[in-house]
Order: structure tokens, then C-alpha cells, then sequence
């Protein structure tokens, strides 16, 4: 039977998007929501160190059992992500601290 658990460098680059996307997503998220930000603070001491433990389980997680098929540009699916997740996060505190 096939070890489907082995991290390999296609699932660490699945891992990397997934948590990139949900890094952004949770940041503007607990920053709309004081009810987020607060259960993370109280589960974690901190809601900084509870994105980042979160973080951490889902790039485990993504990394051991996500798909191990090649993505055709790896390095360009990477920078995209990137770039639209801090485009994301820009965009909201810009407009968050204008209105």
C-alpha cells in the first residue's frame, strides 16, 4: 500500500496556498468581527498566536494529505496567491482606517 502521508514539494506548495489564503481570510475576518478575534484570544491567550497555531495545524494537515499531483506553474500559482492575498489585506485596513 502507497504512503500517502509523506510530505512531498507538491503537497508543501498545496499547503502553502491553502494556509496564504487563509491567513488573509482570517485576518480580515477577526478584524470585521470582534466575536473572532475574541474566541482566538481566549482559546489561544492571543488571537495573533491562535491564527498562527491554526495555521500551522492546517499547513500540517494540507501537507500530509492534500494531493500530490504537480500544479502546471507552481511558482506562478505561488506569487499569485501572494500577491492577492496582501492585495487583500491592504485593501481592507486602507480602507478600514480611510472610512
Amino acid at each position: 500500500m502507497k504512503n500517502n502521508t509523506k510530505i512531498t514539494v507538491n503537497k508543501a506548495l498545496y499547503a502553502t496556498i491553502v494556509v496564504t489564503i487563509g491567513i488573509a481570510i482570517i485576518t480580515v475576518l477577526a478584524e470585521i468581527s470582534p466575536l473572532i478575534k475574541g474566541v482566538l484570544a481566549t482559546i489561544f491567550t492571543h488571537h495573533w498566536v491562535g491564527k498562527s497555531i491554526l495555521v500551522a495545524v492546517v499547513w500540517i494537515l494540507f501537507a500530509r494529505y492534500s494531493n500530490d499531483k504537480p500544479l502546471s506553474h507552481p511558482i506562478t500559482a505561488l506569487h499569485h496567491t501572494l500577491l492577492w492575498s496582501a492585495i487583500a489585506i491592504t485593501v481592507y485596513y486602507v480602507l478600514h482606517h480611510i472610512g
